[in-house]
C-alpha cells in the first residue's frame, strides 16, 4: 500500500477544516462535484464524495488568493491514495479538463483568468511528477522485493526444521508487502480433502503464538477460525503447497493487488524448501523409531539370550531324563508285547470258545424249542378239541413262549454278530436304504393309515447291509410304536449341525419318558410292557453298535404319547 513508499496518507478532512469558507464559489460547488463524480464513477463511492468536494475548495482556495499551495498538496495526496485503489494516472488529467470547461473565471474577477489557467498547468505537471514518483518507488519496491525473495529462497532451502523455516519466512513476510500469511499441512496427503494443520499464521500486527502442534482444521475451511478473524475481506490468494509426488498443504496470503505477483513465486520456493524439510523430518522420525526400536531389540535378545541358557540347561536335564524314560519305555514295551502276545491267545481262545457256543445256541438250543413248537402244533390241530378251553389257553401260552425264546435267539446272535462282522464301507444313499426298509416292513402296516415321508438325505460313507439294519430297527419302532393312533404320521429326514449331517426318525406315536433315557439302549432293555407292543429289546442296542462302528453319535427324544425321535449321524471317513 501507501505506507511502503514512504508518502503519508491524505489527511483530506484536516485540510477541509482549515480551508476558508468561499461564499461566492457555493453556488457553483454542486456543479463541480457532478463534474468530478461523473468522471470518477468508478472509484469507490465514499472517496469520491470526499475527493470532489476538498478538489472544488483547494482549487478555489488557491484562485481566489485565500491559500496558496492547498491544490497542489491535495492533488499529490489524493493521486498516491488513488493509485492505492487502482485509479489511472489519466484520471486526473481527465478531472482537470472537465473542471476547466466550466467557466469557473466567471466566479471571480477576469484579472484571475491567468491564475486560474496557471493553476491548471501546475496541475497537471504536478500530477506527472507524482505519478513519476510513484513508478520509480515502485520500481525500488519491486527489486527490493525480488532480491528479498530470492535471499528467503536460498535461506529456507538451507533449512532443515519446520520451526526454523517457519521462523524464516515469518521474518520476511512484512519485506514482501504480505498483510497475512496462513499456512496449513495436509494431516494425511493422501486425504487431503479431510484435516489441516495450521502451522504459520501472520498478520499485520506480526507472526500469531501458535500451539506446538499447531491448529487442526477441516481442509475445506482454508484456515481456523482464529484466521479468518484476522484476515481482511479482500485481497486474499490460496496457493496450493505440492510436489511431484504428494500434496502438501496450502497458504492463504492477504496480499495487495500489487504485490499479487509475489504470491506465485514465494508459493515455488515454500514447495521446494517443505518437501526437504519434511522428507528431512520423516527421515529424523524413521531413525528415531530405528533407534527405539533396535533398543528394544537389544533388551529383547538379551532377555532372549538368558531364557536360551536357562532353556538349555533344561533341555540337558529333559534329555538325561528322557533317555533314561526312553530305556523304562522299551522295557516297558518288551513287557507290553509279552502281554499282548498272550492276551492276543487268550482273546483267539475266547473267540474259539464264543463261535463254539453260538454254535450251540444255534443248532443245540433251537432243536428242543423246534421240538417243542411241531408237538404244540400238532397238539393245537389234532386234539384241540379234547384239551378243552382252558388247556387250548395253556397251549397258546406255550407256542408264544416258543416263538419268543427263538425271538431272543436270533436276537442275540444277531447282537453278538455285530462286533465282529467286517465293515464294508462304501457310497451309500441313506434315502435309498430307507425306502428299501419301508417297502419290506410294507405288510406290517398296510391295513393302516400312516403317512412316511422321506427326504433327500445327503449320501454318506457306511456299510450297506449294517446301515439298511439301522433304518429297519429304527422304521420298524416307528411302526410299532404308532399303532395305536388311528392316522399315524411317520419323518425321516436330515440337518446340518456343526459341519455334520445328522440323519433323525421321527413318529407321533406312544413316545417315552426322558427319565429312563439312559435304559433306551441297553441290551433287553424295555420301557413298555409286552402286553402293550411286542418286542426284545435288543433293536436299539444293535443299532447303538452298529453306529459306533461308524464312528458316529445316536440320541433320542420323546414325550409319553407325544412321539420320539431318534437322530443319529456317520462318523467321516
Amino acid at each position: 500500500g501507501c505506507a511502503g513508499l514512504g508518502i503519508p496518507m491524505p489527511r483530506l478532512d484536516m485540510m477541509k477544516q482549515t480551508l476558508p469558507t468561499l461564499e461566492p464559489f457555493e453556488a457553483h460547488k454542486q456543479m463541480a462535484q457532478a463534474v468530478l463524480e461523473k468522471v470518477m464513477a468508478h472509484l469507490p463511492t465514499d472517496l469520491v464524495d470526499q475527493w470532489a468536494e476538498t478538489w472544488f475548495m483547494t482549487f478555489s482556495s488557491d484562485l481566489c488568493g485565500k491559500t496558496q499551495g492547498a491544490f497542489l498538496r491535495f492533488l499529490e495526496e489524493v493521486v498516491v491514495e488513488g493509485n492505492s485503489v487502482g485509479a489511472d494516472m489519466s484520471l486526473w488529467n481527465a478531472a482537470i479538463d472537465s473542471l476547466r470547461n466550466l467557466d469557473l473565471p466567471e466566479m471571480c474577477a477576469r484579472e484571475n483568468i491567468n491564475q486560474a489557467e496557471t493553476l491548471w498547468l501546475q496541475g497537471r505537471e504536478h500530477i506527472a511528477n507524482t505519478a513519476e514518483k510513484i513508478q520509480v518507488q515502485l520500481r525500488m519496491q519491486i527489486e527490493q522485493r525480488a532480491v528479498a525473495l530470492r535471499e528467503l529462497g536460498e535461506t529456507m532451502m538451507t533449512t532443515s526444521d519446520l520451526n526454523d523455516l517457519m521462523d524464516v519466512l515469518a521474518l520476511e513476510l512484512p519485506n514482501l508487502g504480505m498483510r497475512g500469511c496462513f499456512l496449513s499441512l495436509y494431516e494425511n496427503p493422501q486425504r487431503p480433502a479431510d484435516l489441516a494443520r495450521l502451522v504459520l499464521a501472520y498478520d499485520r500486527d506480526g507472526r500469531i503464538q501458535l500451539p506446538a502442534e499447531g491448529v487442526i482444521f477441516p481442509s475445506k475451511h482454508l484456515a481456523p477460525k482464529l484466521a479468518w478473524e484476522r484476515l481482511q475481506s479482500f485481497g486474499l490468494i490460496v496457493e496450493a503447497l505440492y510436489s511431484k509426488e504428494d500434496q502438501l498443504g496450502f497458504v492463504l496470503f492477504d496480499v495487495a493487488p500489487e504485490n499479487a505477483a509475489v504470491c506465485s513465486a514465494l508459493r515455488g520456493q515454500l514447495s521446494s524448501a517443505l518437501q526437504g524439510v519434511l522428507l528431512l523430518e520423516q527421515r529424523r522420525r524413521v531413525e528415531a523409531e530405528l533407534r527405539e526400536y533396535q533398543g528394544k531389540l537389544e533388551e529383547k535378545v538379551m532377555i532372549r539370550t538368558r531364557a536360551l541358557r536357562k532353556t538349555n540347561m533344561q533341555l540337558q536335564k529333559e534329555m538325561a531324563e528322557r533317555e533314561q524314560a526312553q530305556a523304562e519305555i522299551q522295557n516297558l514295551n518288551a513287557d507290553l508285547e509279552k502281554r499282548v502276545i498272550e492276551r492276543t491267545a487268550a482273546l483267539e481262545a475266547a473267540n474259539k470258545e464264543l463261535e463254539s457256543f453260538s454254535y450251540s445256541v444255534s443248532h443245540d438250543l433251537r432243536s428242543p424249542l423246534r421240538a417243542m413248537d411241531g408237538f404244540s402244533n400238532i397238539l393245537e390241530k389234532s386234539y384241540s378239541e379234547q384239551l378243552g378251553e382252558e388247556g387250548r389257553q395253556y397251549l397258546a401260552r406255550i407256542r408264544s413262549g416258543t416263538r419268543r425264546m427263538g425271538q431272543l435267539i436270533d436276537d442275540l446272535l444277531r447282537f453278538s454278530r455285530l462286533g465282529r462282522q467286517p465293515l464294508r464301507k462304501q457310497t451309500v444313499s441313506p434315502s435309498v436304504v430307507a425306502r428299501q426298509s419301508l417297502d419290506e416292513l410294507y405288510p406290517t402296516f398296510a391295513d393302516r393309515q400312516v403317512e412316511i415321508e422321506v427326504q433327500n438325505l445327503p449320501i454318506c460313507q457306511a456299510d450297506p447291509s449294517l446301515l439298511r439294519q439301522v433304518f429297519d430297527n429304527l422304521l420298524g419302532n416307528a411302526i410299532k410304536y404308532s399303532s395305536k393312533r388311528p392316522a399315524a404320521h411317520i419323518q425321516v429326514g436330515w440337518f446340518e449341525q456343526d459341519g455334520e449331517n445328522v440323519y433323525f426318525v421321527r413318529d407321533d406315536g406312544a413316545g417315552f419318558d426322558m427319565r429312563y433315557i439312559n435304559k433306551l439302549f441297553g441290551v433287553f432293555q424295555r420301557l413298555h410292557r409286552e402286553d402293550e407292543f411286542e418286542g426284545t429289546g435288543v433293536g436299539l442296542a444293535n443299532v447303538q453298535r452298529i453306529i459306533h462302528r461308524h464312528g458316529g453319535r445316536i440320541w433320542a427324544e420323546g414325550e409319553v404319547n407325544k412321539g420320539a425321535t431318534f437322530y443319529f449321524t456317520i462318523g467321516a471317513e
